[in-house]
């Protein structure tokens, strides 16, 4: 609200417009106690190099808007985010997508399962992403499981069945079968440190 010059003379005030500028917060905040609360803010600390509220940011971006990372300069200038102030980028996410290494990923999987794993059983399902893309390499035609006519990438994803959160992912070729990538995916939850694994299996398997 601007006043006009009878309101400064009425109550004796210095006529100064003072920059002020309102962010939402609501949303921020629920993102970062929930992150807090639940450990994963520590486990991301722990095993990427200081990009923690970088990834966090990201996600919380994605989470809310389901937009490609290009208009997060946007967004972030109208969510505050405690203790946050580098304002990213398409260019700056790519970068910081491109650094982060197969070993910090696999020391973060670790990390979160050993902190939300209630101790109760793990599930595992597979899913297929459908894909326009032509240039990445897992993008690959297969069993699609939405019916399209389009090539995918596969996603087979671990949860604790008590308290359905999300434990580990492992992305596959979207050729192969669910069958033949079985195996992989073990291995690579047993170094994870998933060890006991309930499974419904169906004639896929």
């Amino acid at each position: 609200m601007f006043h006009n010059s009878n309101y400064y003379t009425l109550y004796h005030l210095d006529p100064v417009i003072h920059d002020i500028s309102v962010c939402d917060y609501g949303y921020s905040y629920l993102v970062l106690k929930d992150c807090r609360d639940s450990g994963l803010l520590d486990c991301i600390s722990k095993t990427f190099d200081g990009r923690a509220m970088d990834i966090i940011v990201m996600a919380a971006y994605v989470i809310r808007k389901g937009n490609a990372i290009d208009g997060i300069d946007d967004w972030q200038e109208r969510n505050f985010f405690t203790g946050f102030s580098r304002l990213l980028t398409s260019q700056s996410a790519s970068k910081i997508f491109a650094s982060l290494t197969a070993r910090q990923t696999n020391d973060f999987f670790a990390c979160w399962v050993k902190a939300s794993m209630g101790g109760s059983s793990v599930c595992y399902d597979v899913t297929s992403i459908s894909s326009y893309a032509q240039k990445m390499p897992a993008i690959e035609r297969g069993y699609n499981r939405d019916g399209e006519a389009l090539s995918q990438y596969n996603v087979g994803m671990f949860c604790d069945e008590a308290s359905k959160t999300p434990l580990y992912y492992n992305r596959y070729n979207g050729s192969l079968t669910d069958k033949t990538n079985l195996s992989y995916v073990l291995a690579n939850a047993k170094a994870v440190e998933i060890q006991h694994v309930k499974m419904v299996l169906d004639g896929g398997f």
